[in-house]
């Protein structure tokens, strides 16, 4: 009885070596869903998660599958400063929506 005890907390501690071995190689994705977001691909709402692969953001519907990167800063960068220096000025839009007002 003491010999097959051994044996099972060998093998058990051998399993626990394996599965930590693993964890350590496979680094885990931090995945934040994105609120009010809705899947250019499938419409649905609320089923965006980003994360960051091999260094870049990816958006990710976990609805359907659609993927796709999000343009790194020094990008969008380098795009406002050539809008700069033709003089466009980007605005965003806000939408506004009737009030009534009941006296």
């Amino acid at each position: 009885m003491q010999r097959d005890q051994g044996t099972k907390n060998t093998v058990l501690n051998e399993v626990k070596l394996k599965n930590n071995e693993l964890n350590n190689m496979t680094p885990k994705k931090t995945r934040r869903f994105i609120a009010g977001a809705v899947c250019p691909e499938c419409q649905e709402m609320d089923k965006i998660v980003t994360y960051i692969q091999d260094g870049e953001d990816v958006a990710e519907c976990v609805s359907c599958g659609y993927m796709s990167q999000r343009p790194k800063e020094e990008d969008v960068r380098a795009i406002n400063a050539e809008k700069d220096a033709q003089g466009v000025v980007q605005v965003n839009a806000v939408q506004i929506s009737a009030v009534k007002i009941i006296k």
